[in-house]
């Protein structure tokens, strides 16, 4: 019985703001487009890609003899 309660006071909800996005239509003040991100506004930390980047920088790529001695012998042959 509670689940029900709970389904039903949810569906309540989203007719409400659905009837509400509704009146902002109508009325002009409702967006269909969200406003981009602002990147680099306030203190901003670190991104993943950037942690990404410093990582790259710091450990350069490391290619092993072997596979070296492929790829070069694959150029010559072309």
């Amino acid at each position: 019985m509670l689940i029900v309660v709970q389904v039903a006071f949810t569906e309540l909800r989203l007719i409400r703001v659905l009837d509400r996005i509704e009146q902002l239509k109508e009325a002009g003040k409702w967006s269909y487009r969200q406003p981009k991100k602002q990147r680099g506004v306030g203190n901003m930390s670190k991104t993943h890609w950037d942690y990404l980047l410093d990582e790259m920088v710091r450990y350069p790529l490391v290619i092993p003899k072997s596979c070296l001695n492929v790829l070069f012998e694959e150029l010559d042959a072309h």
